[in-house]
């Protein structure tokens, strides 16, 4: 038994998939962290996933990704040792609300920074939380500890791509990974995740709260998040200067297209915001995302100069649903 041999240190969390815990091989041996996953008895499926996640930390080699050290495995179920850097789950670390403007921009810098590490790689995240990011508040080292998500960049994906049985945090998805928008998941999915962690680190909420999922789901679809300014203050009691708020704003928009398309342009951002603030104690209002850059080719999910043909096709499409047949036949090359 796998489990037997190591010294519980203490639980260190959990997210929809698996739990980290603090162990060490023995009394003066280094702590590692140790993943399983939740369900005592998974499935063919998420056992797959845990593996594959595995394959990737070892292929990674990122700053800000944990570094797996080995995979073993405890009956049927499979075990993950990970380096152990020191830290907390940023979900645990309860920053919400209690941030100077500083601390948050460093953090804020910091985040991105991880981010552009992955984007970097040719992947996307897809599930950004606080409970997949570690912060050793004596280093201020941060690393992602969960990649069971990832994509490759040059993808897009559907909501249903990811097995049934995952449990996401409602709070954190991007509107077009409920599944009900006509938008595919790529890699500015991750965009809208971190406006939210930021927004919840400034504020000490998420933007879109409720008991019942369907309305958290409704939320990230239809409803605009209040701003950051007018929910909270800094933890000196200052006011969230306005173009923070807008930077929030930004990752937070529905259409992937109004978001940044690229850490870099949000890097440029919150960067002058604190050299301004480091400067002057004031951060003056400026055009947003001007280092942006084009992140992956990113085909559109609608037709373009096909009005009419559309039209016609739904024409016979409601012929034949009253009973009428019908033979609709397209000509030209595959794409046109």
């Amino acid at each position: 038994m796998v489990l037997a041999n190591y010294q519980l240190i203490e639980t260190i969390g959990e997210n929809g998939l698996a739990t980290f815990f603090r162990v060490r091989q023995s009394d003066e041996g280094p702590t590692v962290i140790l993943k399983t996953l939740k369900q005592s008895d998974p499935s063919p499926e998420q056992v797959a996933w845990f593996c594959q996640e595995y394959a990737l930390l070892q292929e990674l080699n990122l700053p800000g990704a944990i570094a797996p050290q080995s995979l073993q495995w405890d009956a049927h179920q499979p075990v993950m040792l990970l380096e152990d850097r020191g830290g907390q789950l940023l979900q645990q670390l309860n920053y919400g609300g209690q941030l100077t403007l500083s601390a948050f921009l460093r953090l804020a810098i910091a985040l991105a920074q991880v981010l552009e590490q992955v984007h970097s790689a040719q992947l996307f995240h897809q599930d950004l939380n606080p409970a997949n990011l570690m912060l050793n508040p004596e280093t201020q080292e941060l690393r992602l500890i969960d990649f069971s998500s990832a994509a490759q960049i040059a993808s897009t994906l559907q909501p249903g791509d990811l097995p049934k049985t995952w449990a996401r945090d409602l709070s954190y998805i991007s509107p077009e990974q409920t599944g009900r928008t006509s938008h595919g998941v790529d890699y500015r999915t991750d965009f809208y995740s971190l406006g939210v962690i930021l927004y919840e680190l400034l504020t000490g909420s998420v933007p879109f709260r409720a008991l019942d999922p369907l309305e958290v789901i409704h939320s990230h679809m239809a409803r605009q998040p209040v701003l950051p300014s007018s929910v909270a203050q800094l933890a000196d009691g200052q006011a969230i200067p306005a173009q923070i708020s807008r930077i929030v704003l930004k990752l937070l928009k529905k259409d992937p297209s109004e978001r940044y398309q690229s850490v870099r342009g949000l890097l440029g951002d919150l960067s002058r915001c604190d050299r301004e603030f480091q400067a002057t104690q004031q951060i003056s209002d400026f055009a947003l995302a001007e280092a942006d850059e084009k992140g992956a080719l990113i085909w559109p999910n609608r037709l373009y100069g096909r009005q009419g043909e559309r039209e016609q096709l739904l024409a016979v499409l409601s012929q034949t649903s009253q009973g009428k047949t019908a033979l609709q036949l397209v000509a030209g090359e595959a794409g046109v």
